[in-house]
């Protein structure tokens, strides 16, 4: 009878990828890009006592986790939960087996294919997550940006869509290139129309003058009222630039 290699151990919130390996003792360590915890226990040791263990270790992982949100360049949240937000909605989320990993809708629920779980993998789940954002992201902004450039008269060069830390979005006015940040696809799409409109402006007027709000609530009147919201929103806070 084969022995169980391989576990997930809840501890609070946190979700710990415990493994049996050819170690000598309990090793706890978190993934520096991620914050996921993984636990090395030694083939001798049993099950219950690493997870209860691991659950002795609640603080540690909470504190170690708190240093990487500070010191990561990125947001660190976007590893895969039972309940994912998609334009300001909540959606139950799912795991199928299926050769190259990728999330897509069905009957209305986020599904994960991959051929390992999210828990097995949380690395190349985030990856497929990200994929997945970034299509939500452009497949809107490339319904509502040509709208806005024609209001606007300008064009736009290029368009990337980044994890960024300090901004929701950025624009060169010389090169006609934008940036939008990622987590506007987990933000309810107004946010993300505000943000085009923005960044178009700056196409326009290149500083944040009284000639560039008129131009941006000119074609968007709403448009203070939502950068007010925007602004208060919850980490990653973004900074229009």
């Amino acid at each position: 009878m084969l022995k169980e290699s391989r576990r997930e151990i809840a501890v609070g919130s946190h979700l710990v990828i415990a493994e049996k390996k050819r170690v000598k003792h309990l090793r706890l360590r978190l993934d520096s890009r991620t914050g996921q915890p993984y636990l090395s226990v030694p083939l001798r040791v049993s099950w219950r006592y690493a997870t209860s263990f691991a659950q002795s270790q609640r603080d540690w992982i909470d504190q170690a986790q708190s240093r990487i949100k500070t010191d990561q360049r990125f947001p660190p949240d976007y590893a895969w939960h039972e309940n994912l937000t998609v334009f300001g909605r909540s959606y139950q989320t799912r795991y199928e087996l299926a050769g190259r990993p990728k999330v897509f809708w069905h009957s209305g629920q986020l599904v994960y294919a991959g051929p390992k779980t999210p828990g097995a993998d949380p690395e190349q789940a985030q990856r497929a997550l990200l994929r997945f954002y970034r299509q939500e992201l452009a497949t809107l902004v490339d319904l509502l940006l040509p709208y806005y450039a024609q209001q606007l008269g300008v064009e736009a060069k290029s368009i990337r869509y980044k994890r960024m830390r300090s901004r929701w979005g950025s624009a060169q006015k010389t090169t006609g290139a934008l940036n939008f940040n990622l987590e506007l696809a987990r933000r309810e799409s107004r946010f993300a129309e505000y943000v085009i409109v923005h960044e178009l402006s700056h196409l326009v007027h290149a500083d944040h003058s009284p000639a560039f709000w008129q131009t941006v609530t000119k074609v968007l009147p709403s448009a203070r009222n939502l950068a007010k919201a925007l602004g208060d929103s919850p980490a990653p806070l973004g900074v229009l630039r």
